[in-house]
């Protein structure tokens, strides 16, 4: 899974929960545990990667005149802190 899909999976989950009727607390609550699962595994297949000191990046020229780039970069400590904050968004969604 690329990184620009890991980060916008959040964003359109949130947009999509944002959708559900009003009375479907349950069902948002579901839907949230799962996009954050979705999150958490798509960053623990990155693992293999980052392992060793590698350092996954994705770059895209968003105003090359100027030469700046958007730039998307995963290493290991950024891997933990990213599996932290998935697996405990998937724990606080299972338990609500």
């Amino acid at each position: 899974m690329s990184l620009a899909v890991l980060l916008a999976l959040p964003f359109a989950g949130s947009a999509l929960a944002a959708l559900l009727p009003a009375h479907a607390r349950t069902t948002a609550a579901s839907f949230a545990a799962l996009v954050a699962l979705a999150c958490a595994v798509g960053v623990g297949f990155q693992f293999p990667e980052v392992r060793d000191g590698g350092v996954l990046r994705e770059s895209w020229a968003w105003m090359p005149g100027l030469g700046i780039a958007f730039t998307l970069r995963l290493d290991g400590f950024a891997w933990m802190f990213a599996m932290l904050v998935t697996g405990i968004g998937t724990l606080v969604a299972v338990f609500f």
